[in-house]
């Protein structure tokens, strides 16, 4: 042997070469009562081919086609934008090193809150110039990608990023932008369109999203996924948590990156590295084999290490951030509780004698729990408390959970299954930047990934999660990451005498398997460190029972001290060695050369992001024509605008620095700010993606005279009729009857078709040239292009014009700026009873229209809160509008506007009819003149069209 290594407190055990293996094992062979186990071929060639490397660990060797010496990734290295390298860490120096090394396929799997997203971009900003990136990441994930991507790639144009939010955003009938953001869902459901694209590179966030199915085949999403990221060249993959509960399920991901790695295909590979045992599975009445327990996962852990994977853990790199108390509370659910708990859910009122199921459990652990709250977090002044985050996993316990809370009268956000990206993403920004709000209620499941609420400093878990992963290296790591200052106190309810009691043992077990596997048998976490133990009373004091783990540092102090943080030395060396001078009219920058170029320029030139909002800097050219183009910089409003606030140190990662260096610049930016601020979202919408100059007004007149202004036609109809809406049939075509395919419940839609079997468009009747338009799959399929659907849904259908109005303005009044979505999102989950009283704190003006209140407190949803309102009434020209004309009011301001109209209108009524009663009383007065002077003979009149009244009574009428 080579030498001998320890296996335990008693037993060494030799290690021997990896070319040597075939001679070992022949003599291991040949003794009697020895069982072996042979290494799997396809993991001891993996390892023969990296063996060079093993053998030389500080030098880089490239030992496969697609790897790179580090000559390349120096070369490639130099690309990157100066303000990235500043922020980069040593560490992440590393993964990036790593990933580019390996050809940019690689999977980082370092713990959660260490920025694999960053080290992800890096890589990715390599490669950008050889093609198009897609970034595949959870749909909630979406904007929190943009915002990344634009704040450390600067040189993104706004129109460089795509985002994919539905079948409207679809790349079949575009050309592919530089970057695709897209979630897995919306992978699957445009995965003819997306394959049909060459992708240079493929960043699939949270990967162990694809699972790996017992059945022979996977699900769709997986499989498209798998798919794309095969034809790519380059593939990272990122995820804190490689396999939430089992090894299993790491072998879509290893085997998307390294084909054949692991074995020929998944069940080879469970034979080799699972425990497997025989399941019934009743629905299909035959046997799947139960992958849930691994083996040899040491082994496994250095082949994913030098080939595909690099993990490390916030406790090796991250030494100074604060450590995490965990603490189990017991809680004895009383027999009332527990009865309760299961007529909250059977409709029967349930029956005891059965045992309670997860849900039940969870809304059994109410009282405890509220009681806790009470006697502590919530036991301190408003201003003084703390934030906390509560996680659940049902929405039932959530909402008790809300009532609470609305109770104690305690500002809170919820973040759950039904919150969208935006939202999501507004409540995190809340949490983080308003004192006054102190709670976050969260599901495990929904918020677990791509939220920063570091601003917490207490965890409560009210349920336990399904797997280790999500409570350990997800749910908690939400407040325990990189930029938390203070300790994180982590409390987790469990109910005694209960099911929680084995799930908790069940989740130990299950991190130490994940865990061996990913971080390897010296790292792996033995089970969930606990530090106290503590049992509920009745009164609802916790008192220490007994201590399962006391750790030496139990103690460490709340703050860590000033100028213990991790320093990037490789940053300080990468400091840029370009700056810019920004004056009004003047712009001067200085090269890598150091020599200075001077360049006239009008005022400056801004361009808003409709994906994250963030201003783009640019400059006009001196040429003649002149042309706008771009500084590669950008910055956050609201950075710029708390600029005082902000450290010194921190400036130049937040701001660019023309800005910094420039008071003329920063003046002319807050005065585009604040007169972005003023304009309606449909006005914001339509000055998206053009380098402004301000004024704006100036720009939006064009637009609008351009358009046509505010009423274009000046119709009196709500709605166009849908014969009248499109253009005239052209000669030789006809009328056809389409069913949408793969829709057997659609209705026959018409649809003009020319004498040569073409269709046209439904609307402008065009022929239609897309992919889909032969045989439609959507009604979009219809349309020759997205601007012709949109007109015709804007035309003829009010839910859609809603929709749109939705999606700019997203429910605020634009006259009392109440948050209508909020408000029901927030009283749809409260009980009746605590309706009306939060509507009258919310909303005082409901106060006055007790039908409206009513309404809203019966039926909390959205059409009872706020109305798609036309500025310029129907009555006045209004009518088939675009959102132009429309705009959000809440049902309070939409009825005081109503009114206000109807009073004009009947106003301007009785004015007309007196005027025309005025008219016609002349008219019959000179007329009664007229046949005073002279009448003609009976039964004529010499008036032709006319009415004539005489005195007595006879009426004449000349046709």
């Amino acid at each position: 042997p080579v030498c001998w290594k320890s296996c335990n407190d008693y037993n060494r055990c030799p290690v021997y070469r990896l070319r040597d293996y075939e001679v070992v094992t022949d003599v291991l062979q040949r003794l009697p009562g020895v069982k072996l186990e042979h290494i799997p071929l396809s993991t001891r060639n993996s390892l023969r081919s990296c063996s060079h490397q093993l053998r030389n660990a500080d030098q880089w060797l490239p030992f496969h086609p697609r790897h790179a010496p580090d000559s390349v990734v120096d070369k490639l290295l130099l690309g990157l934008p100066w303000k990235l390298k500043q922020y980069l860490l040593p560490f992440q120096w590393d993964g990036i090193r790593y990933g580019l090394r390996r050809g940019g396929r690689v999977l980082i799997a370092d713990e959660m809150g260490l920025g694999k997203t960053l080290q992800a971009i890096a890589i990715a900003a390599c490669y950008l110039n050889d093609g198009s990136l897609l970034v595949v990441c959870p749909a909630s994930l979406r904007l929190v990608w943009a915002e990344e991507l634009e704040r450390w790639l600067p040189f993104l144009s706004p129109s460089d990023v795509h985002l994919v939010f539905g079948r409207e955003d679809d790349l079949k009938d575009l050309k592919t932008p530089k970057v695709v953001v897209i979630s897995y869902n919306m992978l699957r459901r445009l995965r003819e369109s997306i394959l049909r694209c060459s992708w240079e590179m493929v960043i699939v966030d949270e990967s162990h999203n694809i699972r790996c199915s017992k059945r022979p085949t996977d699900s769709e999403e997986t499989t498209a996924l798998m798919e794309v990221a095969r034809a790519a060249p380059r593939a990272v993959f990122l995820s804190g948590t490689p396999s939430l509960s089992r090894p299993f399920d790491i072998f879509n991901q290893v085997n998307a990156l390294w084909p054949g790695i692991l074995g020929k295909n998944k069940y080879n590979f469970a034979r080799n590295y699972c425990s497997s045992s025989s399941d019934a599975a009743y629905k299909f009445h035959h046997y799947f084999q139960d992958y849930q327990r691994g083996v040899r996962l040491e082994e496994l852990n250095i082949l994913l290490r030098e080939i595909v994977m690099i993990r490390r853990l916030k406790d090796q790199i991250l030494t100074q951030l604060p450590p995490k108390r965990r603490q189990i509370i017991r809680l004895r659910l009383s027999s009332g509780d527990m009865l309760e708990a299961k007529a909250s859910i059977d409709a029967d009122g349930g029956s005891y004698e059965r045992q309670l199921n997860t849900q039940e459990i969870g809304i059994a652990k109410l009282k405890g729990v509220t009681d806790w709250l009470s006697n502590n977090p919530f036991s301190a002044v408003k201003e003084e408390m703390q934030k906390l985050i509560i996680f659940c996993h049902h929405h039932k316990v959530m909402n008790s959970l809300q009532e609470f809370i609305v109770r104690k009268e305690i500002e809170f956000i919820r973040i759950d299954g039904h919150t969208d990206a935006k939202d999501r993403q507004k409540a995190t920004e809340i949490f983080r930047q308003k004192d006054e709000v102190k709670v976050a209620i969260v599901g495990v499941t929904a918020g677990g990934v791509g939220l920063d609420l570091s601003a917490a400093r207490n965890v409560v878990f009210v349920e336990l999660p399904k797997t280790a992963s999500e409570l350990v290296q997800q749910a908690e790591d939400r407040a325990h990451r990189r930029g938390q200052k203070s300790a994180v106190n982590i409390y987790i309810f469990c109910a005694k005498e209960t099911s929680d009691e084995c799930h908790w043992q069940s989740l130990s077990k299950s991190l130490e398997r994940v865990t061996t596997m990913t971080n390897g048998s010296e790292d792996a976490i033995p089970g969930l460190e606990v530090e106290t133990l503590m049992d509920q009373t009745e009164s609802g004091d916790t008192k220490a029972c007994s201590l399962l783990r006391r750790c030496q540092n139990s103690l460490l102090p709340d703050e860590v001290p000033e100028g213990r943080r991790v320093v990037s030395e490789t940053a300080q060396q990468n400091a840029s060695n370009e700056s810019w001078n920004f004056d009004a009219h003047l712009l001067m920058f200085e090269v890598h050369n150091r020599y200075h170029v001077v360049i006239e320029m009008s005022p400056a030139f801004f361009q808003v992001s409709s994906n994250t909002g963030r201003v783009h800097l640019y400059k006009k050219s001196l040429e003649e024509p002149p042309v706008v183009t771009a500084l590669s910089e950008n910055f956050k409003p609201e950075d710029l605008e708390k600029l005082e606030q902000i450290p010194s140190t921190e400036r130049n990662l937040l701001l660019p620095t023309c800005l910094l260096e420039n008071t003329s610049l920063v003046d002319a930016s807050m005065a585009f700010i604040r007169e972005w601020k003023t304009l309606r979202p449909v006005h914001r919408k339509r000055l998206y993606g053009r380098p402004l100059q301000l004024p704006l007004s100036r720009a939006l007149s064009r637009l609008t005279e351009a358009q046509g202004g505010l009423v274009k036609g000046g119709s009196k109809r709500r709605r166009r009729p849908i014969g009248e809406l499109a253009c005239p049939l052209p000669d030789g075509a006809s009328w056809r009857d389409i069913y949408l395919r793969g829709n057997m419940s659609s209705r026959p839609i018409l649809q003009a078709w020319t004498a040569d079997d073409n269709p046209l468009c439904k609307l402008c009747h065009r022929p239609c040239t897309r992919q889909d338009s032969r045989e439609p799959t959507t009604l979009e399929d219809l349309f020759c292009k997205s601007d012709c659907f949109e007109e015709y849904m804007t035309k003829t259908s009010s839910h859609f014009m809603r929709e749109k109005l939705f999606r700019l303005e997203r429910g605020v009044c634009v006259t009392c700026n109440l948050d209508c979505h909020a408000l029901v999102e927030c009283i749809r989950n409260l009980d009746v009873n605590l309706r009306r009283a939060y509507i009258l704190k919310k909303a005082p003006a409901f106060g006055t229209h007790e039908t409206l209140l009513q309404n809203l407190v019966e039926d909390p949803i959205e059409g009872n809160a706020w109305h798609a309102d036309h500025i310029v009434p129907v009555f006045a020209g209004g009518g088939e509008c675009d959102l132009e004309n429309m705009r959000t009011l809440c049902v309070v301001c939409h009825a005081q506007v109503t009114s206000e109209q109807c009073r004009k209108r009947h106003a301007s009524f009785r004015k007309a009819q007196r005027a025309l009663q005025f008219t016609v009383e002349r008219l019959l007065d000179s007329k009664r003149l007229k046949s005073e002077v002279w009448l003609p003979p009976k039964g004529r009149s010499s008036i032709k069209g006319s009415t004539l009244q005489f005195t007595g009574g006879d009426t004449f009428r000349n046709r």
